[in-house]
Order: structure tokens, then sequence, then C-alpha cells
């Protein structure tokens, strides 16, 4: 379901899609390319559903999953779970995401993958997920 890639193109153009976009980027932000970087894992999902990446955080990860619209539900929770399992088997013990308060959607969907609220924020609250293995 996952495959770990460098290829840009596909990330960028899934990042680039209108209903990602609006969600990761301010208000009147044209997209643009990201570029490839070493420190971070980019796993692609069911080739073109959508890309998580990871990005060294703390003493761990934070996770950034762009998910289609039309794939989310079933496919991303089960792409989620597999991507940080993945990051697990690479050695690391953490991985973090910080939620904008106004997405309780998004809370709910990170609690029912095991993550745990471990800062407040004005804006965001950050939770965290342990691997319960090492």
């Amino acid at each position: 379901m996952i495959e770990l890639t460098d290829n840009m193109d596909t990330v960028n153009s899934i990042l680039h899609h209108p209903d990602i976009w609006r969600d990761i980027a301010p208000d009147g932000v044209v997209p643009f390319d990201t570029p490839w970087q070493p420190d971070m894992l980019y796993y692609l999902v069911n080739g073109n559903d959508g890309v998580i990446i990871f990005a060294t955080f703390r003493d761990g990860v934070k996770i950034h999953p762009n998910i289609l619209p039309d794939k989310r539900g079933r496919l991303a929770y089960e792409a989620v779970e597999e991507a940080c399992q993945a990051v697990f088997a690479e050695g690391f013990d953490c991985v973090y995401c910080e939620i904008p308060l106004r997405l309780r959607n998004v809370t709910l969907f990170a609690r029912q993958l095991g993550f745990k609220l471990i800062e407040r924020g004005q804006a965001e609250d950050l939770f965290i997920r342990r691997n319960l293995d090492s």
C-alpha cells in the first residue's frame, strides 16, 4: 500500500492537487515544488492516492499525511498505520503530529491511530505515538 520514494515529481503532483494544497498552504499561496530533502521520508500511497511525509522532529519524526479526499477513510487509516510501522522499523521510537484546533476530525483520526495529546497550543495541538516494541 505504501512505497518509499524519492520521485519528487510524483510527490509534488500529489501536493499540488487542489484538495490537498488547500489544506496544507496558507490562503493565496500558489503551488510550488518541494525539493527532495535527505532527512525526510516520502511514502506514496497506492501509487498516487496520497503521500505521507516524515520530517525529523525532536527525538523522532513528524508525520504529514496528504491523502486525496476520495481516498480518505479506511485507506488513509491503513496507510498511516503502515507508514508509522515503517518508520518504527527504520529505528524511530516516536511519531509526532501537529493538528490545527479547527480540524477535530483529524484529531479523532489521530487518536484512533494511537496518538496521545502531549501539548496544547493556541492554534495547534501536538500529539505523539510511541513505538511500543522499542
